[in-house]
């Protein structure tokens, strides 16, 4: 459901690597909604300011 292969999820067990945020806001869809996820889902969270300057910078990449 997420389309992520099994070498992806064992190295976010691992600690390699982590999902990206397009993915865990897949992944909290499905576990919010189950198997029928909507693609419409609005997550808030509080971010300081360098927090929200990092996630900002990465997304412009």
């Amino acid at each position: 459901m997420i389309y992520v292969t099994d070498k992806t999820i064992s190295s976010w067990k691992s600690n390699r690597t982590g999902p990206n945020l397009e993915v865990i806001i897949k992944i909290s869809g499905i576990l919010i909604y189950g198997d029928n996820p909507k693609n419409d889902i609005e997550i808030k969270i509080k971010l300081s300011k360098d927090e929200f300057e990092i996630i900002e910078n990465m997304m412009k990449k």
